[in-house]
């Protein structure tokens, strides 16, 4: 059985974005095999979300604050939560092909053949960022420097380098054959063991990244699913659109829903981020910031 899950819990922003990237899924079910997935929701916000999806399968699992606290553990780190729903999550359920997504994530097309990967054990992440070595961004240049002296020293004592010549992959989208649930332990203990010493927001997708490819095939979800990380501005949008449909069913809402489109709508802010300091300082000191832009999104004209 094929299972798509989500966490969302926290805030009424967080909520939003998992029902629209829900919506994005339903409006992508064009084949009739997409119907046999299941949905599974972690949330602490269940009356929220089952206001627009009463009448859809959807398997709730609450999350309490007494839940996160522990799952965040005791390095006290959000996405350490994501390794622990996937744990929970098997040992509810068997022969599960599962395809995990965060709640900023919008489907662009059924996940059909993500799923068919995972069924043949190899493993599903949203995109390839970079090769460690490489030092592309900021973060892996950290990431890098941290690396080169410094061994992983796992919860046993085990203590191994790891190559710089590993590739970093986005955890939005996790895909997982149940086959494969054991090695959720290693990521566990090797995201315990580095973010004490290197305590930065992607110790849990290098973790995952670093046993999938050492394990099987990861293959990209990018082309099938947009993962809109780095548009927390959005959250504006959804929170005006909700607010203003509240009331209307889901077929409404997954024809409506193109038309607040976070690819579409961030490309002001990408084109602003590519400006010079001096563009940006000039942008804004005549009132033209990107999120002028974004106010007044399609659906309210």
């Amino acid at each position: 059985m094929n299972y798509l899950i989500y966490q969302a819990y926290g805030n009424k922003g967080i909520i939003n974005e998992a029902i629209y990237s829900l919506l994005s899924f339903y409006k992508a079910l064009v084949d009739p095999l997409s119907n046999e997935i299941k949905i599974v929701i972690y949330t602490d916000d269940i009356p929220s979300i089952d206001h627009y999806f009463s009448e859809k399968d959807i398997i709730y699992r609450p999350l309490t604050k007494e839940l996160i606290h522990e799952w965040k553990g005791n390095i006290d780190f959000v996405h350490r939560v994501k390794i622990k729903i996937l744990q929970d999550f098997f040992l509810v359920y068997t022969d599960a092909n599962v395809l995990y997504v965060d709640s900023d994530t919008v489907f662009k097309t059924a996940p059909n053949e993500l799923f068919k990967a995972v069924s043949e054990g190899k493993f599903v992440m949203h995109t390839m960022e970079g090769i460690i070595k490489d030092r592309s961004n900021p973060i892996l240049k950290k990431l890098f420097k941290y690396l080169y002296f410094n061994d992983i020293i796992l919860s046993d004592g085990t203590k191994f380098q790891v190559s710089t010549k590993t590739q970093m992959w986005n955890a939005g989208v996790i895909g997982i054959n149940e086959s494969n649930k054991e090695i959720l332990d290693k990521v566990l203990d090797f995201t315990d063991s580095l973010y004490p010493h290197f305590p930065k927001h992607i110790v849990e997708q290098f973790a995952f990244s670093y046993y999938f490819q050492t394990q099987s095939e990861i293959v990209p979800a990018e082309s099938c699913i947009y993962h809109y990380w780095n548009f927390k501005e959005f959250r504006i949008v959804l929170s005006g659109f909700f607010e203003r449909f509240k009331d209307k069913d889901t077929t409404f809402l997954t024809r409506k829903i193109v038309e607040i489109d976070p690819q579409r709508l961030i490309q002001p802010k990408l084109k602003y981020e590519k400006l010079s300091s001096s563009g940006r300082f000039l942008k804004r000191l005549f009132g033209k910031h990107w999120l002028s832009e974004l106010a007044q999104p399609e659906w309210d004209k």
